[in-house]
């Protein structure tokens, strides 16, 4: 928005086709995973290998014509893509950073009695 805003629209409608599209590919990943495998689940493999296989044409046509388009930059949209992924490892790595500070004893479980005398 903040790229429409100042005037930039190839640039704004890049980044939201590449979200857009690393968002799909991350939808559909999550989805495979969660239906196609798991307990007794053997075939479950095979078939998220074939999906995976369709659904690159998919992601071709749309980043073919997202490319064509006049109306998006091809770079911002790259950025777009990589946004998706980015944001999930900074997520990560905040939430272990500052929510799961771990203690200089380490856990409970793992102290013996030389470590708590002194």
């Amino acid at each position: 928005m903040l790229f429409a805003m100042r005037g930039q629209t190839k640039v704004a409608c890049g980044i939201a086709a590449g979200a857009a599209i690393g968002l799909f590919s991350l939808w559909s990943l999550i989805g495979m995973v969660l239906t196609l495998t798991g307990p007794g689940k053997e075939r479950g493999r095979i078939l998220m290998a074939v999906l995976a296989f369709v659904k690159l044409p998919i992601l071709g046509v749309a980043i073919y014509y997202a490319t064509a388009s006049r109306y998006i930059s091809p770079m911002a949209m790259l950025a777009g893509v990589a946004l998706v992924p980015a944001v999930i490892t900074l997520k990560v790595v905040g939430y272990e950073y500052f929510v799961t500070k771990k203690s200089p004893m380490g856990d409970d479980a793992c102290r013996n009695r030389a470590s708590l005398s002194g």
